[in-house]
């Protein structure tokens, strides 16, 4: 009955939308109903829950209602029509209220690690019962989409905070404030030591790497908006995502290639870009993606059904060109380099001419 109310039908699925208010654009006037009347009502409402407060409630109570919304988002991905239609403008809430609900139930136990392990915040998470629960269930949330639209959702939200003139997508509409920097480096950071990425190999031999490719590219671009702090982070965070990397075993197998190791270049001596580059046969052989079966219904961030929200993805399990010769982890690099040399000469040698100068002017 929920649903049919949400779809403006009734439970024998006929619709009740008055043909005056009928659309043309929408095949399923079902999905027309719903991104009219119901959609910004049933994310505000699920916003709602999210932002919950409870200083009055007991531990027990506090932590059933903490539960709630995760368990309801599950529920309603069970119906393609509706589910993956509100993921898109609500899940920085559901990662932001993941983050907020475990520093409630650890308290000074969220302790975040910005090195290779993160041992010490999962220990703390396995000893606290309610912790345990909550990421349990969240992870739940997560597998009930596919291994890569978590990944793709968060290089968005970097991608946006970094150019905020370019915004692909609408991060959270207007429920919550727009992250931060720094917000967003805590949160991936907190998801890359609590979510388990053992789970799919994909997840650090494919889409890792292209979310690091993806956050250091704009961050080499954007520097100079950013303050010192808020790039010492950055930059930090990319070294835990990079920590998590994993070379596929098959790459591992290969024998070593002749010649220069260096990216592919187009007839301007610039790095090509463009994914689908063309790499010789006899030069580097590639290698099948690694896949596993998605759990859940296996909503993609490529998928048709996210797709109209998302638009095409960042982080694609379609992509194989990560280690390949000119592919994403060989860029990646490439702007790294960009990134450090840019760094040096304004806050190194930079400063140092200022210093100079100031001495001179002095004399």
């Amino acid at each position: 009955r929920l649903y049919a109310w949400l779809l403006g039908s009734d439970i024998k699925g006929n619709t009740i939308v008055p043909e005056s208010e009928l659309s043309n654009s929408y095949e399923d006037q079902s999905s027309y109903f719903f991104e009219r009347y119901s959609k910004d009502l049933l994310v505000e409402g699920l916003a709602e829950i999210l932002h919950q407060k409870f200083s009055d409630a007991d531990v027990e109570e506090r932590h059933h209602a903490y539960l709630k919304p995760f368990r309801v988002l599950v529920s309603l991905l069970d119906k393609p029509e509706i589910g993956p239609r509100v993921v898109g403008d609500l899940f920085l809430e559901v990662i932001r209220a993941f983050y907020s609900y475990c520093g409630d139930a650890l308290g000074s136990d969220l302790k975040l690690s910005y090195t290779q392990s993160g041992n010490s915040l999962v220990s703390a998470i396995k000893e606290n019962r309610n912790a345990s629960e909550i990421v349990k269930t969240v992870n739940l949330l997560i597998t009930s989409l596919s291994t890569d639209f978590l990944w793709d959702y968060m290089t968005r939200c970097f991608e946006d905070c970094f150019r905020p003139a370019k915004r692909t997508f609408p991060v959270g509409k207007s429920i919550s404030p727009p992250p931060t920097v720094s917000e967003l480096c805590t949160l991936l950071v907190f998801l890359l030591d609590v979510i388990p990425l053992e789970l799919y190999s994909e997840v650090q031999t494919q889409y890792l790497p292209q979310v690091l490719g993806c956050l250091v590219q704009p961050l080499a671009e954007e520097m100079e908006a950013l303050s010192l702090p808020e790039l010492t982070q950055a930059l930090k965070t990319c070294f835990k995502v990079l920590s998590k990397v994993q070379m596929p075993p098959s790459y591992l197998d290969m024998e070593p290639t002749s010649g220069s190791t260096s990216p592919v270049k187009g007839e301007n001596c610039e790095v090509i870009i463009d994914t689908k580059a063309v790499i010789p046969a006899d030069e580097d052989a590639s290698f099948p993606p690694l896949k596993s079966e998605d759990s859940g219904i296996g909503l993609s961030a490529s998928s048709p059904e996210l797709s109209e929200h998302l638009r095409v993805p960042r982080v694609s399990p379609e992509k194989d060109d990560v280690w390949k010769k000119g592919g994403s982890m060989q860029r990646t690099f490439l702007c790294i380099q960009e990134l450090i040399a840019n760094f040096a000469h304004k806050n190194i040698f930079g400063a140092q001419l200022a210093g100079s100068r100031e001495e001179n002017k002095c004399d």
